[in-house]
């Protein structure tokens, strides 16, 4: 198999992937639109592919961290294909790498699938949110299981949840929402 890294994450990004799975056993797969689907060409990823896919990525630091611990997390990114965080693990013995793209700028919040009500609240309360949407943004799960239940809340900064609460089933109700 031809181990060109950058080959299959330009072919990733055309496609619009959002991450890149590299395992043993299993031909790269990429997530388009939230739904896992195969690179076609490309036959079943064997030990050596992995590994070679791995030493191709690595940051002499990241390289450290795997050999020591069998796992890191690292950047890689190349002018003509952006930005990738990246996830090097041992599973079942073999090398596995996950790479998620890191899009340039925030999504709006259409975009994001965010309701009007947290756009307004937002706007009420820029500096709080700012930060929270933009990790959003860049797909930082840390950040998105704060948005559950009282952390949310708390980093808001936001006067009580139960006027919120309130505020969105009015606005149910209402059909605004």
């Amino acid at each position: 198999m031809d181990n060109n890294v950058d080959a299959l994450l330009k072919q990733a990004v055309n496609h619009g992937a959002s991450d890149i799975h590299l395992k043993v056993g299993s031909a790269p797969i990429v997530r388009i639109d939230g739904e896992l689907r195969r690179i076609d060409g490309y036959d079943p990823l064997t030990p050596t592919d992995t590994e070679a896919f791995a030493k191709a990525l690595f940051t002499e630091r990241a390289a450290a961290d795997f050999a020591e611990s069998g796992s890191t997390d690292f950047a890689y990114g190349r002018h003509e294909l952006g930005r990738f965080r990246a996830t090097a693990f041992r599973q079942r013995g073999s090398v596995s790498l996950v790479l998620r793209r890191v899009v340039p700028g925030s999504k709006s919040f259409s975009e994001l699938g965010l309701p009007k009500a947290m756009e307004r609240i937002a706007v009420a309360m820029p500096a709080q949110f700012s930060s929270t949407a933009q990790d959003m943004a860049r797909g930082k799960r840390s950040e998105i299981d704060h948005l559950n239940g009282k952390l949310f809340f708390e980093r808001l900064g936001m006067l009580k949840r139960d006027l919120i609460k309130r505020k969105i089933r009015k606005e149910i109700r209402e059909g605004t929402w």
